[in-house]
C-alpha cells in the first residue's frame, strides 16, 4: 500500500472524516431543545458557571471574537474551569442529544467555535509553564499573549503566530503560520503532545507513541475536529541573540507595482531567517484619484542583526523609497520581552515589538506622516 502524507490524507477526508471519528463534536450547530432539568443538571456537576439567554453575562461570554458568527448564539454556556469539567460537559451533551462545540480563542474564520447547541467556553484553561527542560505546556485555550509573556524574559520561543488574542489551540491545530516560520517551521512542527478529551468524555494522551495515528492527524487538521483539546506539550527553540522586526510603509499604486515585485525577488532567494509579508489595500479615494488611494506595508522580523536585514531589504527600498516613518528594531536579549504590552489584545504581535524613533535609512526616506 501507498504511504500518504498528512496533507494528503487531510484534503481527501476534510470534514468527513472528522465528523466520523468525532460526531458529537460536529460544526452543525442545531440541537434539540433543552430542558430546564437537564441544564440544573449540567449545573451541579461543573465547577464552572452554567448560562443560558436569561443570564446576565451569557450575551458577553456567549460573542466570538469574529463578528461575523455573533448571531449563532448557543442554547447553554458551560464554563469549564478544568479539564474534569471538559469531559463531564461533552458526557452531559451525549446524554442529552446536545451537539458540543469547543471555544478558545474564538476566532475561527469558519465559524467552528459558533454554535446553537452546548458551547464549551475553555478560557479558564489558559496557564502556560516552561522550564529548563526546553518545553512548554499550555492550557487548551492559552492565546499568544500568553505564551509571549511568559517566555518574554528567556532566549526560548515557541514559533507561534503574530496576533496576540488569537488561541494556540486553533493555530497549532491548523498548522500555525507566524514570523518563524522560514526559519523554524509551523508550530505544529513543534507539538510533542496533547491532552484531549473525545467525543464520549473519555481523556486520552496523544503524542508520537500513545494514539499515534490521531497525533499525525491532529497537526494541521484545522482546529479541534477530534475532540476537544485541553493541553498541549511544545518543544521550544532557542533564538539568535539579536532578532530584528520590522514594517514599513508607502502610498501609491506606482509604490505597490515595485514593492510586491521586489520583495517577491527577495524571497524567492532569501535565507530561511528572513521572514516577512506584504500586503496593498484599497483606502478612501481623496483628491489624489484612485492610484493614490492604496496603502502598502512590508513587515515581518529577521533572525539576526539589523545590518543583516538592511542588505536583504535594500533592493525594495531603492525601487520605492518608503513614505512613512519606518519601525525597525533589533533587540539583544531577552527578545520576548518587547512583545509585552498593554495594547489591545488583538493588535500584531510585531507591532507591539517595534517601537524605533529612528528611520532605519535616513536620507532614503521621504517625510513622516
Amino acid at each position: 500500500m501507498d504511504r500518504i502524507n498528512r496533507r494528503t490524507f487531510l484534503e481527501g477526508l476534510g470534514l468527513v472524516g472528522a465528523a466520523a471519528l468525532l460526531s458529537g463534536c460536529s460544526t452543525d450547530s442545531k440541537s434539540p431543545a433543552i430542558s430546564d432539568g437537564a441544564i440544573g443538571d449540567l449545573r451541579k456537576k461543573l465547577t464552572g458557571r452554567v448560562l443560558t439567554p436569561g443570564d446576565p453575562d451569557y450575551r458577553t461570554t456567549g460573542l466570538p471574537a469574529n463578528t461575523r458568527f455573533a448571531s449563532t448564539r448557543p442554547a447553554v454556556i458551560a464554563e469549564c474551569r478544568s479539564e474534569a469539567d471538559v469531559a463531564t460537559a461533552v458526557r452531559w451533551a451525549l446524554d442529552n442529544g446536545v451537539k458540543p462545540v469547543p471555544r478558545g480563542g474564538g476566532h475561527s474564520y469558519a465559524g467552528m467555535s459558533a454554535t446553537e447547541g452546548l458551547l464549551l467556553d475553555l478560557s479558564a484553561l489558559n496557564a502556560v509553564e516552561a522550564g529548563a527542560s526546553g518545553l512548554a505546556v499550555t492550557g487548551g485555550a492559552a492565546k499568544n499573549s500568553d505564551v509571549f509573556n511568559t517566555l518574554r524574559d528567556g532566549r526560548m520561543a515557541l514559533p507561534g503566530g503574530t496576533c496576540l488574542g488569537v488561541g494556540v489551540g486553533g493555530l497549532v491545530l491548523g498548522g500555525g503560520l507566524g514570523f518563524y516560520s522560514r526559519w523554524a517551521g509551523l508550530t505544529a512542527d513543534h507539538l510533542r503532545s496533547t491532552r484531549m478529551v473525545t467525543a464520549t468524555g473519555e481523556v486520552i494522551e496523544v503524542n508520537a507513541s500513545s494514539h499515534p495515528d490521531l497525533f499525525w492527524a491532529c497537526r494541521g487538521a484545522t482546529g479541534g475536529q477530534f475532540g476537544v483539546h485541553t493541553q498541549f506539550t511544545f518543544e521550544l527553540v532557542e533564538t539568535p541573540s539579536s532578532v530584528t522586526y520590522f514594517r514599513f510603509e508607502w502610498r501609491g499604486a506606482d509604490n505597490a507595482t515595485a514593492v510586491l515585485a521586489n520583495f517577491d525577488k527577495i524571497m524567492a532567494s532569501a535565507p530561511p531567517a528572513l521572514n516577512g509579508l506584504v500586503y496593498a489595500e484599497a483606502t478612501p479615494v481623496g483628491t489624489d484619484g484612485p492610484r493614490a488611494a492604496i496603502d502598502v506595508v512590508m513587515r515581518g522580523q529577521y533572525m539576526g542583526p539589523r545590518a543583516e536585514l538592511e542588505d536583504l531589504v535594500r533592493p525594495v527600498l531603492t525601487a520605492a523609497p518608503a513614505t512613512r516613518r519606518p519601525q525597525c528594531r533589533s533587540c539583544r536579549t531577552g527578545r520576548q520581552r518587547r512583545s509585552s504590552s498593554n495594547r489591545p489584545p488583538n493588535c500584531m504581535r510585531g507591532t507591539t515589538s517595534a517601537a524605533s524613533q529612528k528611520p532605519l535609512f535616513p536620507t532614503t526616506f521621504g517625510p513622516n506622516r
